[in-house]
C-alpha cells in the first residue's frame, strides 16, 4: 500500500481505493455519463437563448402580448424556469399581485384604455369561443384588464410550447 492508502483508515481507505482503482469500464462510463450531462445542459441553455430572443423579438410591439412577453423575459431572472412564471399567472393569476404593472385601479384602468380595441377583440373571441356572454365580477375595467393579460398570457404559453 502507499504511505497515503496507509494514513487513510477504515472507509475513507475503502472509497479513496474504490474511486482510484476503478476498472477502465467504470471509469469509461463515468466520463460517457459527464459527457451526457455536459450535453444536456449545453440543450438547456440552447432552448434557454431561444426562448428569450424569441421573448424580446415581441417586446418590440405596443400591444398586449408585448407586456406579457417583457414581463415573463424579466421574470427569467428569478424564476429558474419561466414555464413557472406562466403556470403561476395562470393559475393565481393578476389578483394575486404577482403582476406589478396591475395591482392598482390607476394602472389597471389606464391598461384598459391603452388596450381597449384589444381586448374588446379578446372579449368578442372568448364569446364566440364559448357561445355566452363574460361575466364581469367587480370593477369592469380592472376585470377586463386583468382577463385579457392573463388571456394573452394563456395564448403566448401555448405559442411557446408550455404545457401548463
Amino acid at each position: 500500500m502507499s504511505d497515503l492508502t496507509k494514513k487513510l483508515e477504515g472507509k475513507e481507505q475503502e472509497e479513496y481505493i474504490r474511486e482510484h482503482f476503478k476498472s477502465k469500464e467504470e471509469k469509461s462510463e463515468q466520463i460517457e455519463e459527464e459527457i451526457e450531462e455536459e450535453e444536456e445542459e449545453t440543450e438547456e441553455e440552447e432552448d434557454l437563448r431561444e426562448l428569450k430572443e424569441k421573448l424580446e423579438e415581441l417586446i418590440d410591439g405596443n400591444d398586449i402580448k408585448a407586456e406579457v412577453a417583457n414581463d415573463a423575459l424579466n421574470a427569467m431572472d428569478s424564476y429558474e424556469d419561466v414555464k413557472d412564471w406562466f403556470s403561476d399567472l395562470l393559475t393565481h393569476g393578476c389578483q394575486s399581485g404577482m403582476i406589478g404593472g396591475l395591482v392598482y385601479y390607476c394602472d389597471t384602468y389606464k391598461f384598459y384604455d391603452t388596450h381597449y380595441n384589444e381586448i374588446e377583440e379578446l372579449r368578442d373571441e372568448f364569446e364566440n369561443d364559448f357561445g355566452e356572454p363574460l361575466k364581469v365580477d367587480g370593477d369592469l375595467k380592472n376585470w377586463f384588464a386583468w382577463f385579457a393579460y392573463e388571456e394573452t398570457a394563456r395564448k403566448l404559453a401555448y405559442e411557446l410550447g408550455f404545457e401548463i
